[in-house]
Protein backbone atom coordinates (compact mmCIF):
# COMPACT_ATOMS: atom_id res chain seq x y z
CA UNK A 1 0.00 0.00 0.00
CA UNK A 2 1.41 3.40 -0.99
CA UNK A 3 1.91 6.27 1.41
CA UNK A 4 -1.01 8.18 -0.09
CA UNK A 5 -3.31 5.16 0.23
CA UNK A 6 -2.23 4.70 3.84
CA UNK A 7 -2.91 8.36 4.55
CA UNK A 8 -6.42 8.17 3.08
CA UNK A 9 -7.18 4.99 5.01
CA UNK A 10 -6.00 6.47 8.33
CA UNK A 11 -7.84 9.76 7.73
CA UNK A 12 -11.03 7.86 6.90
CA UNK A 13 -10.70 5.83 10.11
CA UNK A 14 -10.08 8.99 12.13
CA UNK A 15 -13.10 10.58 10.49
CA UNK A 16 -15.36 7.67 11.41
CA UNK A 17 -14.02 7.55 14.98
CA UNK A 18 -13.97 11.29 15.73
CA UNK A 19 -16.46 13.16 13.53
CA UNK A 20 -19.45 13.03 15.91
CA UNK A 21 -17.37 13.87 18.97
CA UNK A 22 -15.78 16.81 17.17
CA UNK A 23 -19.14 18.06 15.87
CA UNK A 24 -20.55 17.88 19.38
CA UNK A 25 -17.65 19.90 20.80
CA UNK A 26 -17.58 22.52 18.04
CA UNK A 27 -21.37 22.88 17.71
CA UNK A 28 -21.61 23.92 21.37
CA UNK A 29 -19.60 27.05 20.58
CA UNK A 30 -20.50 27.70 16.96
CA UNK A 31 -23.14 30.19 15.86
CA UNK A 32 -24.96 27.54 13.86
CA UNK A 33 -24.62 23.95 12.77
CA UNK A 34 -23.32 24.79 9.30
CA UNK A 35 -20.45 26.81 10.81
CA UNK A 36 -19.59 23.83 13.04
CA UNK A 37 -19.57 21.54 10.00
CA UNK A 38 -17.22 23.92 8.18
CA UNK A 39 -14.82 24.01 11.13
CA UNK A 40 -14.76 20.22 11.48
CA UNK A 41 -14.25 19.72 7.73
CA UNK A 42 -11.47 22.31 7.80
CA UNK A 43 -9.87 20.35 10.65
CA UNK A 44 -9.78 17.19 8.54
CA UNK A 45 -8.36 19.19 5.63
CA UNK A 46 -5.64 20.36 8.02
CA UNK A 47 -5.03 16.71 8.99
CA UNK A 48 -4.35 15.90 5.33
CA UNK A 49 -2.10 18.95 4.92
CA UNK A 50 -0.20 18.07 8.11
CA UNK A 51 -0.06 14.33 7.48
CA UNK A 52 3.65 14.09 8.41
CA UNK A 53 2.93 15.48 11.91
CA UNK A 54 -0.30 13.55 12.38
CA UNK A 55 1.23 10.25 11.28
CA UNK A 56 3.91 10.54 13.98
CA UNK A 57 1.56 11.83 16.71
CA UNK A 58 0.93 9.59 19.74
CA UNK A 59 -2.77 10.52 19.88
CA UNK A 60 -4.17 11.43 16.43
CA UNK A 61 -7.72 11.81 17.81
CA UNK A 62 -6.43 14.27 20.40
CA UNK A 63 -4.53 16.10 17.68
CA UNK A 64 -7.78 16.48 15.73
CA UNK A 65 -9.67 17.78 18.80
CA UNK A 66 -6.96 20.32 19.59
CA UNK A 67 -6.80 21.43 15.96
CA UNK A 68 -10.60 21.86 15.96
CA UNK A 69 -10.31 24.01 19.12
CA UNK A 70 -7.71 26.20 17.42
CA UNK A 71 -9.90 26.50 14.33
CA UNK A 72 -12.83 27.53 16.55
CA UNK A 73 -10.70 30.17 18.29
CA UNK A 74 -9.56 31.48 14.92
CA UNK A 75 -13.19 31.69 13.80
CA UNK A 76 -14.11 33.62 16.95
CA UNK A 77 -11.21 36.04 16.42
CA UNK A 78 -12.37 36.58 12.85
CA UNK A 79 -15.89 37.30 14.10
CA UNK A 80 -14.53 39.75 16.70
CA UNK A 81 -12.78 41.69 13.95
CA UNK A 82 -15.91 42.28 11.92
CA UNK A 83 -16.59 45.93 11.34
CA UNK A 84 -19.81 47.85 10.85
CA UNK A 85 -19.23 47.65 7.08
CA UNK A 86 -19.66 43.87 7.33
CA UNK A 87 -23.01 44.10 9.13
CA UNK A 88 -24.90 42.40 6.27
CA UNK A 89 -22.81 39.24 6.66
CA UNK A 90 -23.41 39.29 10.40
CA UNK A 91 -27.16 39.67 9.86
CA UNK A 92 -27.12 36.47 7.79
CA UNK A 93 -25.39 34.67 10.66
CA UNK A 94 -28.05 35.94 13.06
CA UNK A 95 -30.70 34.46 10.77
CA UNK A 96 -28.82 31.16 10.78
CA UNK A 97 -28.64 31.26 14.58
CA UNK A 98 -32.35 31.96 14.96
CA UNK A 99 -33.32 29.18 12.56
CA UNK A 100 -30.97 26.65 14.10
CA UNK A 101 -32.13 27.20 17.66
CA UNK A 102 -35.86 27.58 17.08
CA UNK A 103 -36.08 31.11 18.36
CA UNK A 104 -38.76 32.05 15.85
CA UNK A 105 -41.16 33.65 18.34
CA UNK A 106 -38.42 35.73 19.95
CA UNK A 107 -37.21 36.65 16.48
CA UNK A 108 -40.67 37.87 15.48
CA UNK A 109 -40.97 39.98 18.63
CA UNK A 110 -37.49 41.39 18.12
CA UNK A 111 -38.25 42.13 14.45
CA UNK A 112 -41.34 44.10 15.49
CA UNK A 113 -39.64 45.86 18.40
CA UNK A 114 -35.99 46.49 17.54
CA UNK A 115 -34.15 48.06 14.64
CA UNK A 116 -31.68 45.94 12.68
CA UNK A 117 -28.83 47.62 14.53
CA UNK A 118 -30.43 47.00 17.94
CA UNK A 119 -31.01 43.32 17.08
CA UNK A 120 -27.39 42.98 16.06
CA UNK A 121 -26.17 44.55 19.30
CA UNK A 122 -28.52 42.32 21.32
CA UNK A 123 -27.24 39.22 19.56
CA UNK A 124 -23.56 40.14 19.84
CA UNK A 125 -23.82 41.05 23.52
CA UNK A 126 -26.23 38.44 24.89
CA UNK A 127 -25.82 35.52 22.50
CA UNK A 128 -22.19 35.80 21.42
CA UNK A 129 -20.91 37.06 24.76
CA UNK A 130 -18.96 40.09 23.59
CA UNK A 131 -17.78 42.16 26.56
CA UNK A 132 -19.00 45.66 27.35
CA UNK A 133 -15.53 46.93 26.51
CA UNK A 134 -15.52 45.23 23.09
CA UNK A 135 -19.03 46.41 22.28
CA UNK A 136 -18.33 49.99 23.39
CA UNK A 137 -15.30 50.05 21.10
CA UNK A 138 -17.41 48.53 18.32
CA UNK A 139 -19.99 51.29 18.77
CA UNK A 140 -17.31 53.94 19.34
CA UNK A 141 -18.95 55.07 22.61
CA UNK A 142 -18.02 54.89 26.29
CA UNK A 143 -18.67 51.71 28.26
CA UNK A 144 -21.22 53.57 30.40
CA UNK A 145 -23.11 54.73 27.31
CA UNK A 146 -23.08 51.21 25.94
CA UNK A 147 -24.51 49.81 29.19
CA UNK A 148 -27.34 52.36 29.04
CA UNK A 149 -27.97 51.51 25.37
CA UNK A 150 -28.23 47.79 26.20
CA UNK A 151 -30.49 48.52 29.18
CA UNK A 152 -32.87 50.38 26.87
CA UNK A 153 -32.81 47.57 24.30
CA UNK A 154 -33.45 44.97 27.01
CA UNK A 155 -36.35 47.03 28.37
CA UNK A 156 -37.90 47.22 24.89
CA UNK A 157 -37.70 43.44 24.56
CA UNK A 158 -39.11 42.90 28.07
CA UNK A 159 -42.01 45.18 27.31
CA UNK A 160 -42.71 43.43 24.02
CA UNK A 161 -42.62 40.04 25.78
CA UNK A 162 -45.14 41.31 28.34
CA UNK A 163 -42.63 41.01 31.16
CA UNK A 164 -42.92 44.68 32.00
CA UNK A 165 -45.89 46.98 32.07
CA UNK A 166 -45.91 49.58 29.32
Amino acid sequence: MGTKDKMHEVIEDLYRQNYRKMMSMVAKDAICYSVAEDIVQDTFYEAIRSWDKLEQHKNPGGWLMETAKFKMKAYRRKMNLKSLREMDDFEQEIECFKNEYGMVELSMIMDETLSVHEKTLFHMFYMEGYSVKEMAAYENISEGNFRVKMLRIREKVKTALGMKKK
